[in-house]
């Protein structure tokens, strides 16, 4: 007996534990433009090639616009300056590992991105350290969940846009802001803004919502009622969202449930 019991007690550790993933800085200098500096999270999941390039390839793809076998000479090749364009599509790129636990790796990754105009922008990544799938807000939830989850974004994003315009309709009433032109435009184009968002069709896609995933907490950000143009009217700006896991359980899907278990 003795002899079948150490096995068992060299094989558990091996068992219980939980796989998780090695994030690196990928560093690089644009040799056009040396003032071009580039960081980027390189995953390693354990000795599992196959997942490990799987993440890698996906995410390059998706945020650095390239596919991995095509590389030239930098994953940065299509976002960086270049003689033709001195403008970089995507620059100043920083990232924050947000859970890295239990088969499960959440972060986000932030950076200028540049078009018609330059603006900061911040995107989430959760994967399944198991098979190396980005997780995606459908699959987490059942499908009772899912209307229950849509419901209440709208619902929460609702409430605070109208609570937000009945504050500057009070703003608006207010003698001394009538009484100076660029104030009372200022509310009014705050208003405006508001009330053309609040009647704008409620989201119904739940794979167009940012989110990312941990042991606890689902995070859900909604995109700013505002434009470029007006962002300066937008004290609202994101919505943003936290759900204690503990509180979802009922509303998860199978497949959650495994991801999420302590």
């Amino acid at each position: 007996m003795r002899p079948l019991l150490i096995i068992a007690l060299f094989f558990l550790p091996f068992v219980a534990s939980a796989q998780r993933a090695a994030v690196k800085d990928m560093t690089e200098v644009n040799p056009k433009f040396s003032n071009n500096k580039y960081v980027f999270p390189v995953i390693t999941v354990g000795t599992n090639k196959k997942v490990t390039d799987k993440i890698n390839h996906s995410l390059r793809a998706d945020y650095l616009q390239i596919d991995s076998p095509k590389i030239k000479k930098s994953i940065f090749e299509n976002v960086w300056s270049t003689e033709a364009s001195h403008v970089a599509k995507i620059s100043d790129i920083s990232y924050e590992v947000l859970c890295n636990d239990n088969y499960l790796l959440s972060f986000s990754i932030s950076a200028e991105g540049c078009s018609t105009y330059c603006e900061n922008y911040t995107t989430y990544y959760s994967y399944d350290l198991k098979t190396g799938n980005r997780i995606h807000l459908d699959t987490l939830l059942s499908a009772n969940g899912q209307k229950w989850f849509l419901q209440n974004l709208n619902s929460y994003k609702k409430k605070l846009i109208t609570e937000k315009i009945a504050a500057i309709k009070d703003t608006l009433q207010n003698p001394s802001i009538r009484t100076r032109t660029d104030d009372k435009a200022y509310y009014e184009g705050m208003k405006y803004l508001y009330e053309t968002c609040v009647n704008q069709p409620e989201i119904t896609d739940l794979r167009s919502v940012k989110f990312y995933l941990s042991q606890k907490t689902l995070f859900v950000s909604l995109d700013r009622c505002s434009n470029h143009f007006n962002k300066n009217l937008d004290e609202l700006d994101n919505f943003e969202f936290r759900f204690k896991i503990e509180n979802l359980k009922q509303y998860l899907s199978p497949y959650a449930a495994g991801l999420v278990k302590e």
